[in-house]
């Protein structure tokens, strides 16, 4: 979320500056690499990616959306866990540098994929809530941060 928001400022600040925003430019000054910049820049992972702050949720939102991993009624297929049309396929994809086995505990967790007898996976839910801190833990970490600061 927080390389999406760079992405978009960073083109936004050469964009107001009369110059293009091209993906090696925005690298730059960003600091991000040119092949991130080139996935957060594609309108379809943008779109996938704003579902949610998890990337299990733009993992998820992506096997309901395209089209390579739909079946002929417009389905989640049911997915093995690797090769050219899987699981870690869909997660390389759209799951933010995040390993394949991290977006699946997360989404078994959540009730959203369902592992079938022969170890292929299918999607239950189309999407799962994202994960906000107790208000007790944010302001722990705030008091925390002002301690630290005041030293």
């Amino acid at each position: 979320m927080v390389r999406l928001e760079l992405v978009s400022t960073g083109s936004e600040i050469l964009t107001e500056a009369d110059r293009p925003a091209r993906g090696t430019d925005i690298a730059a000054l960003t600091g991000l690499s040119r092949g991130v910049v080139a996935r957060l820049s594609d309108p379809q992972v943008k779109h996938l990616k704003s579902a949610g702050s998890r990337p299990a949720t733009a993992v998820l939102a992506a096997w309901h959306e395209n089209t390579a991993y739909l079946d002929e009624r417009g389905k989640p297929l049911v997915l093995p866990t690797k090769g050219p049309t899987s699981f870690a396929s869909l997660v390389f994809q759209y799951g933010r540098d995040v390993t394949p086995n991290a977006i699946l505990k997360d989404l078994l967790s959540a009730g959203a994929v369902r592992r079938l007898k022969d170890g292929r996976l299918r999607a239950r839910r189309r999407s799962i809530l994202p994960i906000i801190p107790e208000a007790d833990y944010l302001n722990d970490k705030e008091r925390g941060c002002r301690t630290a600061g005041a030293h």
